[in-house]
């Protein structure tokens, strides 16, 4: 009599699971919407202020207009950003990013990184080098320019007027790593723990968000086969991944 009961209970279990996953899925849908309207209607707000003011007020001094299309440029420039992340999210959504396994020099990425990066943010002082000589990793390299991106402006967001970040290039077990040890002092125990996920909450009105960077750029090197991780050292965070050796793949 046992046997029978049990066959029959094993639909509901699998019933509530599905149901469970169901939940898990409209919860994360609904914080990606609120972070990504706050993402975005934050610096459209910000443009269309700024610019109506410069085109309509023709007797702004020098100085305040110098600013205010300063403005301008910097939250367009962050609108260009929150863009671009969300369509590579869509297209991760879909499975309809095609990522290849190529022959990329992680150290050549990581230094067209920076030269990209850097201008945009002038305090972020940043010193790469080698550990080794590490061979070329299996990547994508339009995939590995937008992660480095990300990774390098997040710890320049967080670190404000002084970000100090040092990245490490090596291999080690058949796989290529970057290791960037993040020294604003910025990441609390539980901002490591959750860094590369989606952010779970909706950014009030006024907040600084961070994001979807640090999640489309996981989300990449995952889809490159790549790991990461989030390590407190002695002298500051360790924000690193790894991909494998394009030896071991090829």
């Amino acid at each position: 009599m046992d046997h029978p009961e049990f066959i029959m209970a094993q639909p509901n279990v699998a019933h509530a699971s599905s149901q469970d996953a169901e939940r898990a899925r409209a919860a994360e849908h609904e914080a990606l919407m609120g972070v990504l309207a706050h993402e975005l209607r934050t610096p459209i707000t910000t443009i269309y202020a700024g610019s109506a003011v410069l085109a309509r007020d023709e007797d702004l001094l020098p100085a305040m207009r110098r600013e205010l299309a300063s403005d301008v440029y910097h939250e367009a420039a962050r609108l260009f950003r929150a863009v671009e992340d969300l369509l590579v999210l869509t297209r991760l959504e879909h499975d309809a990013v095609r990522v290849t396994r190529e022959p990329v020099s992680l150290i050549r990425a990581v230094d067209a990184a920076m030269q990209i990066e850097g201008p945009r943010w002038p305090a972020m002082r940043i010193v790469a080098r080698l550990d080794g000589s590490p061979p070329p990793a299996a990547a994508d390299a339009v995939a590995l320019a937008h992660a480095l991106r990300n990774l390098m402006a997040n710890i320049a967001w967080r670190g404000g007027s002084t970000a100090d970040l040092e990245i490490v290039v090596g291999s080690r077990d058949g796989r290529v790593d970057c290791r960037m040890l993040d020294l604003t002092g910025t990441l609390t125990a539980d901002d490591q723990a959750k860094l590369f996920d989606l952010p779970d909450f909706e950014p009030s009105p006024g907040s600084i968000s961070p994001g979807i960077a640090m999640y489309v750029a996981g989300r990449l090197i995952q889809a490159m086969h790549g790991e990461t991780w989030v390590i407190q050292r002695d002298r500051g965070v360790e924000i690193g991944f790894s991909l494998p050796c394009y030896e071991s793949v090829a």
